[in-house]
């Protein structure tokens, strides 16, 4: 593999190298290649920024529901979201012998295997069968920007190769990712990228058969007589044929031993009759061959440890060897780069079975020391690390690995349940933590023997690679019987979270009760249960749950639980007090941060939650969700720009957040850039197609721009998707109702309604229909239940006003438009019908006021300007003129938006034309602007708009009456 990279390089390639060392799951094997490519001068920037993104938000996410102090009980992740992205790849080869030999280095170099790179077809994105556990979104997005940068840097190379070694071992982890890479899924890599795999074992004909034509094995069989001698000779062994003849017969051609052998004047054996396994044999030989004792005894020592750098290397051999560091990393069997070097597994092993039966007793003392050093490490690290913490550090983590490594070793029986507690922190970790520590066990039942610690690695290797690898992993742990109350209680913990993510909730309850009854003070327990009853509406469960779990321990995470299940709840002055009492303790909590914005947003305390929002994006700068929720604050505000410029942040820092991208389209919608909202709607449906709301979105846009036939089709693909989905049957009403289709609309909130009777949404659109049917008293009813449901929603306050005014109830009329003006003081619609309605009252001067304050707020609001030229005109004054004629120019410009929107904007037109003209030119508008009859949903609003104009003027009235007349005509045949 060496000497393929310096061919590769040579021919002027970049080239990266990863192999067991780096590789603790995808994410790490990225970060490995990029650190070299980097090192190489391929820097990889826009990779390493996401991948700084990534983790900010990983660990947000774990601190979110749970506790946010440094406890043992906070939040454990969801498993590490690995890749479903897929890296193209030219050549994939695969070994079969220990390293390889010089007779196959020209194949790397093939023009052949280059034109199978060059020539092939490239394959399209193809769906997987099935998940892998290591397939999530979030490792997705950065396996799409570690592609776009790799596609960038073979542009400026030749070549561009990616070795990947010891696939026997990296394979384990990096499998699937490598064949998905090769399909594309992440966009198509250059022709000059190659991916090289080496290994023992050949690639698995059934996973690999799609990928089959894209493949060049190249088989690394043992060495031929003729090509050990010739390394041999470059070794300096030539001429003793004696010499030479013992190290074939020893080597058995294997190229490592060959090498290995070569380095050692053989002299001759002190016992001619070994027995046993021939590499045993040979590394035996070997040992006793070197005739220096302190780098004999370097040799044996160093193999104790898995991995090996200088501090390792003065903790385990004599003190007479200190100096000996540099030679023993000449070896041939030492392997590694940087300051990480580890023995080749097939001398280490032999030499670890040397070392066991030629004294057990020094076995146990050698690992013991090794482990007392690695725990001196430990306590070193995690000075500064606290509870979960100390597991999400990598450095913590690995002097805990190796601790546990020699532990074991020396004494498997006395440390076995503190292992397998420690495989219970571990599944609260990344699925990579927890398959690296399962490797650990695994690797000591290997490397001792040992048949207790053998079975246990088996059982758990098993179960960590299934379908379910949380689940199954910690049902295997539950079983030993030793674990302490609380270590159970955790592991139930653990198995109720992954039931409840993979939306078992019923199962995660009595899991969370199973943790309940092994330790019935543990907090964490009640914390995840009241999340999962939260997440199914019981709402008395998870605050009983939470009230408990401060009971116990009134630490932030769980006050922040409690101040989350009261917003959801509607208590915002409750979980305001909880998310103040939960950031006291830990000001920097992100969480409690973003979910006290929200409280805030609910209450219509805007300016609030943009300070809450803004202190959160500097403890994290490159968190998305942030962003998204400080554009979704801007957005209630109808600051809209604003808006616009957080989603924008949001989508550069997660380019492939299918939600993110649909909440940008709402705004655009808002904004009316309707066709811009589709270009994001379609492109966050391809990122997600099953996600209903962002289908719903998208027929929204429809609604509004009259595409009511697109937007039913969306709407029935929901419910096709989900026949219970009472919202999307209430949209179906709504877009029925302004296409004027009365009693359809009127079907379709019936049933939504009852399917969720306390939808105020659903109960005030059927309102609305019945105020467009005329049926007043009917629309009353509903809008009075919706508000009783929902008090704060002011549109609703707004719509029930509308009607008040329609039936002259002008007082109620005004109560209604001041509670809707109270609940939100810049909402436009309600203070330009509160000014309307002080029109028809004869308040001529408090309806300039609102008209006035509107024009204000928005000076293209053409409603706002004809209001206040109808008000000049009844109060007698003769300055209304410039605003008709601003009304009319506004109209003219947004009349078919307008109409779009559910106000006949081409009725609006006419309207503020006629008043400006005094009928005059009445005939032609009608003619130009009325033309084909506007849809049914809109009659009765620009009736209403022309009776109020006809009092106005009491002669040259005769077009609009006799247009009128058509409207009551078409409105009797609906």
């Amino acid at each position: 593999m060496r000497h393929w990279q310096g061919t590769a390089q040579a021919r002027g390639a970049l080239t990266a190298i990863v192999d067991e060392v780096e590789v603790r799951g995808v994410v790490e094997a990225m970060e490995a290649i990029a650190a070299q490519l980097g090192r190489r001068g391929g820097e990889l920037k826009a990779f390493a920024g996401a991948v700084e993104r990534y983790r900010n938000e990983r660990d947000a996410r774990r601190a979110a529901p749970a506790q946010a102090d440094d406890s043992e009980e906070s939040e454990d992740g969801s498993g590490e979201a690995s890749t479903a992205s897929r890296v193209i790849a030219q050549a994939a080869l695969g070994g079969a012998a220990l390293l390889p030999g010089v007779s196959v280095l020209a194949g790397m170099a093939s023009p052949e295997i280059a034109a199978q790179g060059l020539d092939r077809l490239r394959t399209g994105f193809r769906e997987r069968g099935r998940r892998d556990p290591l397939s999530e979104e979030p490792v997705k997005a950065l396996s799409t920007v570690f592609v776009q940068e790799l596609a960038g840097l073979a542009e400026e190379h030749t070549w561009l190769v990616l070795f990947f070694d010891t696939w026997e071992q990296t394979g384990r982890y990096l499998d699937t990712w490598i064949r998905d890479l090769l399909l594309d899924a992440c966009g198509p890599m250059p022709a000059n990228v190659l991916v090289v795999l080496a290994g023992q074992n050949e690639l698995g004909e059934r996973e690999w058969a799609e990928l089959r034509g894209q493949i060049t094995d190249v088989p690394l069989d043992v060495f031929t007589e003729q090509e050990a001698r010739a390394l041999l000779a470059a070794r300096g062994v030539s001429g003793d044929e004696s010499k030479i003849q013992e190290i074939l017969h020893l080597s058995m051609g294997l190229p490592l031993l060959v090498d290995t052998l070569a380095h050692i004047d053989p002299g001759s054996s002190d016992d001619p009759t070994d027995a046993g396994h021939s590499v045993d044999v040979a590394v035996a030989r070997f040992v006793r061959w070197i005739p220096d004792p302190d780098e004999q005894a370097t040799v044996l020592s160093c193999a104790l440890p898995v991995q090996l750098n200088e501090d390792i290397f003065h903790v385990v051999v004599p003190d007479t060897a200190a100096g000996r560091y540099g030679w023993l990393c000449q070896q041939p069997f030492v392997t590694g780069h940087g300051t990480h070097r580890q023995y080749h597994d097939v001398v280490r092993t032999s030499m670890l079975r040397y070392l066991q039966t030629r004294s057990p007793l020094v076995w146990a003392e050698r690992h013991t020391q090794l482990a007392d050093a690695y725990a001196a490490w430990r306590a070193t690290t995690e000075e500064n690390l606290k509870g979960r913490k100390r597991w999400a550090d990598l450095d913590w983590r690995t002097h805990r690995g190796s601790e546990t490594y020699h532990r074991l070793c020396a004494d498997p029986r006395r440390h076995l349940t503190s292992a397998l507690e420690d495989t219970v922190h571990a599944a609260s970790e990344d699925l990579s933590v927890l398959r690296r520590w399962i490797d650990i066990l695994a690797r000591v039942g290997r490397d001792t023997g040992h048949p207790l610690l053998t079975q246990w690695s088996e059982r758990l290797t098993s179960a960590v690679a299934g379908a379910q690898p949380f689940l199954d992993t910690l049902l295997v742990l539950l079983t030993a019987p030793d674990l302490t109350a609380r270590v159970r209680a955790q592991a139930h913990t653990h198995r109720g979270w992954h039931l409840h993510l993979a939306d078992r909730d019923s199962e995660a309850i009595t899991a969370y009760g199973q943790a309940l009854n092994a330790d019935p003070d543990f907090t964490l327990a009640f914390i995840r249960r009241g999340i999962t009853h939260r997440s199914l509406g019981r709402f008395d469960e998870a605050l009983a749950d939470s009230n408990r779990a401060i009971e116990i321990s009134p630490d932030a995470g769980a006050v922040a639980n409690r101040g989350e299940t009261c917003r959801l709840m509607g208590r915002y002055d409750e979980a305001l007090a909880d998310f103040n009492r939960a950031i006291e303790l830990v000001p920097n909590y992100r969480w409690a941060l973003t979910s006290r914005s929200q409280t805030y947003r609910a209450m219509g305390r805007y300016d609030d939650a943009l300070t809450d929002l803004n202190r959160a994006a500097e403890l994290d700068p490159t968190a998305a969700w942030i962003s998204v929720g400080r554009g979704q604050t801007y957005r209630l505000m109808g600051r809209y720009d604003d808006a616009l410029t957080d989603f924008n942040r949001a989508i550069e820092l997660d380019p492939t957040a299918a939600w993110i991208i649909a909440g940008r389209g709402r705004i655009y919608q808002l904004m009316g850039r309707y066709d811009d909202a589709l270009t994001d709607l379609n492109r966050a449906i391809e990122l997600d197609p099953t996600a209903t709301w962002i289908i719903a979105g998208r027929g929204g846009t429809y609604r509004r721009m009259g595409r009511y036939d697109d937007a039913l089709t969306d709407l029935n693909h929901i419910i096709e998707l989900d026949p219970q989905a009472d919202w999307a049957i209430a949209n179906c009403g709504e877009t029925y109702r302004l296409m004027g289709r009365y009693d359809d609309a009127l079907t379709d909130f019936n049933r939504a309604i009852e399917l969720n009777p306390l939808s105020g949404w659903a109960i005030a659109s059927r309102g609305e229909t019945y105020r467009a049917m005329g049926r007043y008293d009917d629309a009353l009813t509903d809008l009075n239940r919706a508000i009783e449901l929902d008090p704060t929603a002011a549109w609703i306050s707004v719509g029930r006003g509308r009607i008040y005014q329609l039936i002259g109830r002008y007082d109620d009329a005004l109560t209604d438009l001041n509670r809707a003006i109270e609940l939100n003081p810049e909402y436009a619609w309600a203070i330009t019908g509160r000014g309307q309605t002080y029109r028809l009252m004869g308040r001529y001067n408090d309806a300039l006021t609102d008209l006035n304050h509107i024009i204000e707020l928005n000076p293209l609001s053409g409603w706002a300007f004809y209001e206040r030229a109808l008000t000049h005109r009844c109060s007698g004054r003769s300055n209304g003129g410039s605003d008709l004629a601003r009304a009319v120019e506004l109209f003219t410009e947004d009349a078919e938006e307008a109409d779009s929107q559910g106000a006949n904007g081409r009725g609006n037109l006419v309207v503020a034309y006629c008043a400006m003209t005094h009928w005059a030119d009445a005939e032609r508008a009608l003619t130009v602007f009325l033309e084909p009859m506007p849809p049914h949903s809109n009659i009765l609003e620009l009736i209403t708009d022309l009776d109020q104009l006809l009092l106005t003027t009491s002669s040259g009235c005769e077009p609009v009456l006799r247009y009128r007349e058509r409207l009551l005509q078409a409105l009797d045949g609906v």
